[in-house]
């Protein structure tokens, strides 16, 4: 997500998981760890100690933490109604 226009956005401020609203947002993709380590070239940062093996968190250079999961994971939700 990007705001363009001057003053619309606000300094980052670290959020706790227990704390009421958006704390991170969840993605499946074909390869983990190929796209965390893409992550850290265009300015984000890979949390390693996240890294359960099959899906880990990482911040984007904005600091909004996103949790990376594989696309397999996907199948594992229940059907929509």
């Amino acid at each position: 997500m990007h705001y363009a226009a001057a003053g619309a956005t606000a300094p980052f401020l670290p959020r706790t998981m227990n704390e009421p609203g958006l704390t991170h947002l969840s993605i499946s993709v074909d390869d983990v760890r190929a796209t965390a380590e893409r992550v850290v070239e265009y300015g984000g940062k890979i949390v390693e100690e996240s890294d359960i093996g099959n899906a880990l968190f990482i911040r984007d250079p904005d600091g909004q933490l996103l949790e990376l999961l594989p696309v397999s994971y996907r199948g594992k939700l229940p059907p929509k109604p």
